[in-house]
């Protein structure tokens, strides 16, 4: 096994705890949960944030200007759609 290193943190229990339950849904541990999220929000390379862009460019979804998208956001919202 390649050498680990540890981080300690401290959490308000409260979130600890929702912490705990997404990770045992996940019937992963705590740690892994963290390293997992670590490795998703700050270990991500550019390649595979561009990749990602790039998969997204090639769905063709429909998009219109911003004032028709805000608008269409906002009557949304006016309705209570969500």
């Amino acid at each position: 096994m390649a050498h680990t290193r540890r981080a300690q943190i401290l959490m308000d229990p409260e979130e600890y705890d929702e912490l705990a339950r997404i990770a045992e849904a996940r019937k992963v541990s705590v740690g892994e949960l963290i390293r997992a999220a670590v490795r998703t929000v700050y270990l991500r390379s550019r390649d595979d944030r561009m990749a990602a862009v790039e998969r997204i460019a090639a769905m063709e979804l429909p998009i219109d200007s911003w004032a028709r998208m805000k608008a269409d956001i906002e009557d949304a919202y006016d309705a209570g759609v969500s």
